[in-house]
């Protein structure tokens, strides 16, 4: 689904990735961790077209999208949400999923005007499809509710829910679980392993180790932008490099985290 091939980036004198190869698979909900500052969001923010990388490709379903502007990325079915919750406050729920549902508008400035039949239609199915990401996130009953009122919880659901509904086959996740409670992350473990059913691709950075180990499939740990393992996360809780350079303990005390 998504593939890295010897991505660098620099900032001037800073190497933020440095040599980065990792491979996404189709269908799997994949774990990117590290200590802050092994390069974790450069990594998305060169997959979204937020940077383009010094050298080095990205390729996406196997088409090198490296450099592509983030509005071609989310057209061409890759997705984020951010650390800090990026909404659209004065907006419904359902405001905010129609915005980003606009991605697959069809027709001209022409047709928005004269509000022709091809828009109408159109329009109607935008809002059909906002509407089932909305009940599939459990949203339904807030449609109405301006985002600036919800709580913690339910703004991170709408961001995932605006997420949706570009139509993203791959979905970035930026620390989807903090400040979470345990049963609100417990409900948001289980919407991403519902999500990962019904076939979307998830890679997610997270510092909640207990989750991560418990919801990914794959694991793949940075620091100072380079690649220190890669793998399952059994294989990842006994990789002594992952340990002292990422938990900062012997082996027996990392499993106990």
């Amino acid at each position: 689904m998504l593939e890295l091939r010897r991505v660098v980036k620099r900032f001037g004198g800073v190497v933020a990735l440095n040599d980065l190869s990792m491979t996404v698979g189709a269908g799997e909900i994949h774990g990117l961790i590290g200590p802050n500052g092994s390069g974790k969001s450069t990594v998305f923010n060169v997959v979204c077209g937020v940077f383009a990388p010094t050298s080095g490709a990205v390729h996406f379903r196997e088409r090198d999208i490296t450099g592509w502007p983030p509005h071609r990325v989310v057209a061409a079915g890759i997705g984020r949400t951010f650390q800090a919750t990026l909404l659209f406050p004065e907006f419904t729920v359902e405001e905010n999923a129609l915005v980003s549902a606009q991605i697959s508008a069809v027709g001209t400035l022409w047709d928005a005007v004269f509000w022709s039949r091809r828009y109408r239609e159109a329009e109607a199915g935008i809002r059909r499809w906002a509407g089932e990401v909305l009940r599939e996130l459990r949203l339904d009953a807030l449609r109405k509710v301006l985002v600036r009122d919800l709580p913690h919880r339910d703004q991170k659901a709408v961001a995932l829910a605006n997420v949706l509904a570009t139509g993203a086959a791959l979905i970035l996740l930026d620390e989807p679980l903090a400040g979470l409670s345990l049963q609100e992350t417990n409900d948001v473990m289980d919407t991403l392993r519902g999500l990962r059913q019904r076939g979307k691709t998830i890679l997610l950075v997270e510092h909640n180790m207990r989750s991560v180990m418990g919801l990914c499939d794959v694991i793949t740990v940075l620091n100072h932008g380079a690649k220190i393992a890669a793998g399952p996360p059994a294989v990842i809780q006994r990789d002594e490099r992952v340990i002292q350079a990422y938990l900062g303990a012997e082996p027996a005390d990392a499993r106990d985290h």
